[in-house]
């Protein structure tokens, strides 16, 4: 037998005079943290969440929490930190292997620095 465990996360995220406050009751059994180091919202209102977990590190969320997407497995030693471009490109800072990649929106990675 198996026993369930419900988390209640609440994100909160304020962007300029946008601020987004969601309960994560959507997650499933598909997620769980480690430490989740950095947090993005997209022009369509889906969060990222960028942990250092070992797979995948990035997790994808509508604006109403439900679960969309993660990526990232195998790409990331030390997540650190996330932001979105203007044009709708993600910037991961990784803090064990020095760098930077600029990824598109579903994980491919488009250059690292």
């Amino acid at each position: 037998m198996t026993a369930a465990l419900t988390l209640d996360v609440i994100l909160v995220i304020a962007l300029g005079a946008r601020v987004y406050e969601r309960s994560l009751l959507k997650l499933g059994a598909r997620v769980s943290w480690r430490e989740a180091v950095a947090v993005a919202v997209d022009s369509r209102d889906r969060v990222y969440v960028f942990s250092r977990r070992d797979k995948p590190n990035v997790t994808v969320f509508d604006s109403d929490g439900a679960y969309l997407d993660s990526w990232g497995e195998g790409v990331f030693a030390g997540a650190h930190g996330l932001t979105i471009g203007p044009d709708d490109t993600i910037f991961c800072a990784d803090s064990v292997d020095h760098t930077v990649r600029k990824c598109t929106l579903d994980g491919k990675v488009l250059m690292t620095l």
